[in-house]
């Protein structure tokens, strides 16, 4: 028949001598691990700022930004640095990353500097390089510009294309003609 666990446990206790079963633990087990003191602070404070940036776009500024230019945001924030939320980049770069046309890159980003989300720092030329955007670290704040907007542009009339209506002075054939109301 084995002994219980609580019997062994108790034995090998036995077995120890007795300074090592009454030193408390070392204080470096027990304290928090040191801080780099660096210019952005340490890592999980970067990412920490990176994941609130992106998340206050996800889930309460983008519902009001068109597709477009937030697929256009989410290459911009991947690129830029954590630190300085800034990143270097060139529309046809953007626009192959996201399999469409250089200029619905251009009208995406114009919509997001107008709208405050980013801005661009310095612009781009064929011999000068990329342009250089900095992203809003704190997009929430623009929100009820965004909803403002959003309203703004969903309020105008759009034609709407009805159902077939047949027209008053019906032809023989009893087929009807399509029309915008």
């Amino acid at each position: 028949m084995t002994p219980d666990l609580g019997a062994r446990a108790r034995a090998r206790l036995a077995d120890r001598p007795a300074q090592e079963q009454q030193s408390p633990p070392p204080a470096a087990a027990t304290a928090a691990p040191p801080r780099s003191a660096g210019k952005g602070g340490d890592a999980r404070d970067k990412a920490n700022r990176r994941f609130k940036t992106f998340n206050a776009f996800t889930d309460s500024v983008g519902r009001y930004v068109p597709a477009h230019a937030r697929e256009a945001w989410h290459v911009v924030f991947r690129f830029a640095d954590a630190i300085t939320n800034e990143a270097e980049l060139r529309v046809p770069d953007i626009s192959a990353r996201l399999g469409c046309d250089n200029r619905t890159v251009e009208r995406g980003l114009k919509w997001l500097m107008v709208a405050g989300l980013i801005t661009r720092l310095r612009r781009g030329t064929r011999q000068g390089g990329a342009s250089r955007y900095f992203i809003d670290p704190d997009p929430g704040r623009r929100l009820d510009d965004l909803k403002a907007m959003h309203e703004e542009r969903d309020g105008r009339k759009r034609p709407r294309i009805g159902r077939a209506v047949p027209p008053a002075n019906r032809a023989k054939s009893g087929r009807f003609t399509t029309r915008q109301r």
